[in-house]
């Protein structure tokens, strides 16, 4: 699970790092230039347009791209705890799960990603009343894609593109063989 925190913590990093030498660059480097020559009377300098515009278009793109880039690890964590799966078929499936529920899974992180934004710009504190509710969707899309611990909610679709889903309780999910490998999600 640590190398698979560390993973997704490289990758979003690598994500954003472009974003912020692009941020740095507009923000930043005019501000400092306009600093050095102060304003009219010896006042504070305006802050330069392309600082602000660079802001507020690079911040959300990066946090857009970053979004996108850690979709695809959501419920990494919880599959490897919840199945006992080990941790490149835990991404796997993670992976499948986001896939087969793509627009849903990023519409709530997006919803999710704004509301903890707002909540930041009050200082933090409605951001720590905000984790668990947080926390708590993302467990709930878990269970809505995976279903309880020993189920499993894929189903394959039908000729009629409908998802032939399983009535009778038990969603055919095969437990992780002896190596901890992922089953596979599209035999029959």
């Amino acid at each position: 699970a640590v190398v698979i925190g560390l993973i997704i913590l490289a990758v979003g990093f690598a994500v954003m790092l472009p974003f912020l030498i692009g941020m740095f660059a507009l923000i930043l480097i005019p501000v400092i230039q306009a600093s050095n020559g102060a304003g009219a009377g010896g006042g504070p300098a305006p802050i330069p347009e392309i600082s602000i515009v660079g802001f507020l278009v690079l911040y959300p793109l990066m946090i857009a791209a970053n979004i996108l880039v850690t979709l695809p690890f959501l419920f990494t964590f919880q599959l490897i705890a919840d199945r006992n799966l080990k941790a490149v078929p835990a991404v796997k499936l993670s992976v499948q799960g986001v896939l087969r529920n793509f627009w849903g899974m990023l519409w709530c992180m997006i919803v999710l990603t704004v509301i903890s934004f707002i909540a930041a710009l009050m200082c933090y504190i409605p951001l720590f009343l905000l984790m668990p509710i947080s926390l708590g969707a993302i467990f709930m899309l878990y269970r809505d894609v995976f279903g309880p611990s020993g189920k499993n909610l894929f189903a394959e679709p039908q000729s009629d593109g409908r998802a032939d889903v399983q009535t009778d309780g038990d969603f055919g999910f095969a437990a992780p063989d002896s190596r901890g490998n992922a089953p596979d999600l599209h035999e029959s």
